[in-house]
C-alpha cells in the first residue's frame, strides 16, 4: 500500500478475507527473485507500460523490475559402473536406510553424514576467459527424478554449470489478480557465447572419464554424446537435457543506472520507506551457489536497518 510514493504497509489474504497491516517504519519485503518482481508488479511498481496493460495504476516507473533474470544452467553426464562399489542399493532398500540412520544417529558417521556432492571443481571452458566460468559438481551414485520420486542406480554422475551467463531472462505479469503466478522466461541460451561455453564443459567432462584412472570404475556411458561428437551433436544434447541449478537472481538488482532497482541497502528507487531484502537485488549471479551470497547480502542490509533503529 502507498501514500503517493511512500509505502504504508502491506495487505494480505487470511483464510481468504483481506487484511491490512500498517508499518511504523518501513515495509520490508522477502519473497525471493521470483515472488518479489511479482508483488512489486501487482501493488504498481514496474515497467509502466507493463502495468497500464493489465490495469495496475502506477506508483513508479521502475523498468528494471522483473527483468535481468540469471540463473545456473547445468547439464548432467550419466555412467555405468561395475557395481562392485556401488552405494544405491545402501539408499534404495529399507535395511540400507536403516542402517544409514543408525550410523549417523549413533555415531555420525557413514553415507548419512555426506550430502554426496563432496568433490568439485571450477575450470574454464569455450570462451577464452580469464577467470572459470564452469563448474562441475560430481555424485557417487545415478540419481533419476521422476513424477516427485527420485530413481537411483549403480553409476556416477558429473554435472556441469555455467558460472557467468550471458544471457538474461525476465518475470512478467499474466493477470493483475494476485493468484495468478508470474510468467518465467530464463532465456537460457539466448547468447550463443553461453552454448560454447557448454559445448566445452561437456568434451571435457567426457575427456576427464575417459582417462586410465576411470577404467577401473566405468562400464559405459547412458548419455548418447561421445569424445567424437560434433559441435551440433552436443548442442542438440545440451538442448534436451538442460535443467535449472535452482539458482535465480537479479530480478530487482541493486545499481544506479537506469535499469536498477534498488541501492547498496536495498531500499527502492524514487519511493520512500520501502526496502527489499533478498537475492533479487544481487547484481550479477556469482559463480558459486548463491544460499551464502545471499546470507552475507542480506546480513549486511540486516545491520543497516538494526543501526537506524
Amino acid at each position: 500500500m502507498f501514500s503517493g510514493t511512500t509505502a504504508q504497509g502491506v495487505t494480505y489474504l487470511r483464510n481468504g478475507q483481506p487484511e491490512t497491516v500498517g508499518a511504523e517504519r518501513e515495509v520490508i519485503l522477502t519473497a525471493g527473485t521470483i515472488g518479489l518482481p511479482h508483488i512489486l508488479m501487482l501493488s504498481g511498481v514496474g515497467e509502466a507500460a507493463h502495468l497500464k496493460h493489465h490495469g495496475i495504476p502506477l506508483v513508479a516507473d521502475l523498468p528494471g523490475v522483473g527483468q535481468g533474470l540469471q540463473d545456473h544452467v547445468v547439464v548432467s553426464l550419466r555412467f555405468r559402473s561395475n557395481g562392485a562399489d556401488a552405494i544405491s542399493c545402501s539408499l534404495e532398500s529399507l535395511l540400507g536406510r536403516a542402517k544409514l540412520g543408525l550410523e549417523w544417529l549413533l555415531f555420525k558417521t557413514g553415507l548419512g553424514a555426506t550430502s554426496f556432492f563432496e568433490v568439485g571443481a571450477s575450470f574454464n571452458g569455450g570462451s577464452g576467459t580469464d577467470y572459470f566460468n564452469l563448474q562441475h559438481e560430481f555424485q557417487p551414485f545415478l540419481a533419476d527424478f521422476q513424477s516427485g520420486k527420485v530413481v537411483l542406480g549403480d553409476g556416477f554422475q558429473y554435472f556441469i554449470s555455467q558460472m557467468r551467463p550471458h544471457s538474461r531472462g525476465s518475470i512478467r505479469l499474466k493477470s493483475n489478480n494476485p493468484s495468478v503466478k508470474p510468467a518465467l522466461s530464463f532465456n537460457y541460451f539466448d547468447s550463443r557465447r553461453d552454448l560454447i561455453e557448454m559445448i566445452e564443459g561437456v568434451r571435457k567432462t567426457l575427456d576427464i572419464v575417459g582417462q586410465q584412472a576411470w577404467r577401473k570404475y566405468c562400464t559405459g556411458q547412458l548419455d548418447e554424446v561421445r569424445r567424437n561428437s560434433t559441435n551440433d551433436e552436443i548442442e542438440a544434447f545440451i538442448r534436451n537435457v538442460a535443467n535449472t541449478e535452482h539458482h535465480p537472481v537479479r530480478t530487482c538488482r541493486m545499481g544506479r543506472d537506469a535499469g536498477a532497482v534498488t541501492d547498496a541497502a536495498g531500499l527502492v528507487h524514487g519511493l520512500d520507506r520501502l526496502r527489499i531484502v533478498d537475492g533479487s537485488i544481487l547484481p550479477k549471479i556469482p559463480s558459486a551457489n548463491v544460499n551464502a551470497p545471499i546470507i552475507m547480502a542480506t546480513e549486511k542490509i540486516a545491520s543497516v536497518i538494526t543501526r537506524k533503529m
